[in-house]
């Protein structure tokens, strides 16, 4: 099971259905019934008792009430007056916080009357009831995810010009990424969406690697790393085919996931992963820590596997390895290549990686000691995050960093190293609430157009979900 992300929450759907439809039902201008009840048809008797019921403030009345009259008046025919009393239990359900049943209403209307040109909003609504109330759940279980993604595909099939319609693609993409369906999410959608759609350039960097990872056959690795090479290579080099004078955040992870594939490639697949992460790890401004420590295990290995060994024990020591210790883990990854074949060689990644564990992200030019004392605040906090190796210590570190953002100007490039410092050490913590309510609000702060930014809180809230999930699967 996951934990959605914030995005699957709440919107401002449902405000003119609110103030339209409760209208006629429950307005205290609204005649409560002067005629006889002869007069009246049953759904309007129904109707005329619920809205008696909501003014009186029985809300569990008006909700049955309403309930009942759109049933009567969608079996008499009255299509027009079911779907706004069904309207009216929806609303009144979701006053009361009981998403669950304002969804089922909101979706139960909106199928009625699929023509109504209010029957897009009112399935908007029955989206968005059934995101929060899946969130306000923890963690969902995989069929009501399913349950969730069939009523966002649902809306797109049923409503594909409406005004929702690109909100609720777009939430549906972000359920698959969410959910790790990453060969789902690249059949979806595609390169060309992309660049018109920047926010859903990370999903499909994110899903590349993804479904390279789980390649079964050394033939659909090199299928699916050609498509990957294809779409990604350019994103980096431009149409100039140069390195980028100053790297993004999203260019850096296309380095790891380009890097990693073409390790696993038989031939020049680790000079090309040698290549690329070299630069990247060299080039400005100087990467971040978290990116620091996936990249240079990578490098080290692609490094050592194109006969380099020298180059890679440098590697190590100006990563903060103490010459010996470099020695002896070279000396192992040596080993573990000379058994492996090359779709075997991420292991051996990893292996280096767990070894080196979080000395690999020291390296001088994530803090160069040039342009800071020793002892200022943010030399001390990039210290603890480096040495932060068990729990007590990743505390101490996010002490520091939170520290240092409070002394920082909010969205100047310290006060965002200092966020995702403390976002990173909150999910390396296993806290995962804390993590997801910052992680929100630093969303909610960050400006529309910053494209890379938000790529970066974008791959942080992946990985939120992801450790959420693991913890919920040792339960």
């Amino acid at each position: 099971m996951i934990v959605l992300p914030h995005l699957l929450v709440g919107s401002a759907v449902g405000q003119s259905l609110q103030q339209d439809l409760l209208r006629a039902a429950t307005s205290p201008d609204t005649p409560v019934a002067t005629t006889s009840a002869d007069a009246a048809s049953p759904f309007q008797q129904l109707a005329t008792q619920a809205a008696n019921a909501y003014r009186a403030g029985d809300k569990v009345r008006a909700i049955e009430g309403f309930d009942q009259a759109a049933a009567e008046a969608f079996r008499v025919g009255a299509s027009g007056a079911a779907f706004e009393y069904a309207i009216a239990a929806a609303e009144i359900t979701r006053s009361v916080k009981d998403q669950a049943g304002a969804a089922e209403r909101f979706r139960r209307a909106a199928l009625s009357a699929v023509r109504d040109p209010r029957s897009a909003a009112a399935h908007e609504a029955a989206c968005v009831a059934t995101g929060a109330a899946f969130a306000a759940s923890g963690s969902p279980t995989s069929a009501q995810l399913d349950a969730y993604q069939a009523v966002l595909d649902e809306h797109q099939t049923l409503w594909p010009t409406a005004p929702s319609a690109t909100g609720m693609r777009r939430r549906a993409i972000e359920l698959l990424a969410a959910r790790r369906d990453a060969a789902r999410l690249l059949n979806q959608t595609s390169a060309e969406q992309a660049q018109a759609e920047p926010w859903l350039v990370a999903l499909r960097v994110q899903a590349h690697g993804q479904v390279l990872a789980s390649a079964a056959t050394p033939a659909e690795h090199t299928a699916r790393l050609a498509a990957a090479t294809e779409e990604l290579q350019p994103l980096v080099l431009g149409t100039s085919r140069r390195w980028p004078d100053a790297w993004t955040p999203l260019q850096r992870q296309i380095a790891i996931v380009l890097g990693r594939g073409h390790l696993a490639r038989d031939g020049d697949g680790p000079d090309y992963a040698r290549r690329v992460l070299s630069v990247a790890v060299r080039s400005d401004p100087p990467p971040q820590q978290a990116w620091l420590r996936e990249a240079l295990p990578l490098l080290a290995t692609a490094t050592l596997a194109v006969g380099r060994a020298g180059e890679a024990h440098a590697l190590l020591v100006e990563s903060g390895v103490e010459p010996a210790e470099a020695d002896r883990a070279l000396s192992g990854l040596a080993e573990r290549l000379a058994a492996a074949a090359p779709d075997h060689r991420a292991a051996a990644v990893e292996a280096l990686a767990e070894r080196l564990g979080w000395r690999a992200s020291a390296r001088s030019r994530a803090a160069p000691a040039a342009a800071e004392e020793k002892g200022s605040p943010l030399a001390v906090a990039r210290r603890a995050l480096v040495e932060a190796a068990d729990a007590d210590s990743r505390r101490d570190a996010l002490e520091a960093w939170t520290a240092l953002e409070r002394r920082s100007t909010r969205s100047s490039d310290l006060w965002r190293e200092a966020r995702r410092a403390r976002l990173r050490l909150l999910i390396d913590l296993k806290e995962v609430d804390q993590a997801r309510k910052l992680l929100r609000l630093t969303q909610l702060l960050a400006a529309e157009g910053d494209a890379d930014w938000r790529a970066v809180l974008t791959a942080l809230e992946h990985e939120t979900v992801s450790t959420a999930a693991q913890a919920d699967g040792r339960r």
